[in-house]
């Protein structure tokens, strides 16, 4: 699969879609943390679980932070919980999104 990343800010890129077999790349180039923000479930079960990406990306030394959030209706907490996570990272970080 090809990545589609997109940097947002100095610190934060965002992705669609990601497979177990992209954490290597993510972690070549540089990301440190991803910040998983699709519901686990998601698609029937297409995409991988939050907890198999923690462990797997964790094998790569890549920290995970899963912030689910449903499209058009994003809180102000989650909001505030995402800016936390890319404050609290040492990082670039890659957030998993919604776009493709």
């Amino acid at each position: 699969m090809t990545l589609n990343i997109k940097q947002q800010s100095a610190n934060v890129s965002t992705t669609g879609q990601i497979a177990l077999q992209d954490i290597p790349q993510i972690k070549a180039m540089g990301f440190r943390s991803i910040i998983i923000n699709r519901p686990d479930g998601e698609a029937g079960g297409l995409h991988p679980q939050s907890e198999t990406v923690r462990r797997v990306a964790g094998e790569s030394g890549l920290a995970v932070v899963y912030l689910p959030v449903i499209p058009n209706a994003i809180s102000n907490e989650q909001v505030k919980a995402f800016a936390e996570a890319v404050a609290a990272s040492q990082g670039p970080v890659l957030a998993w999104i919604f776009h493709e």
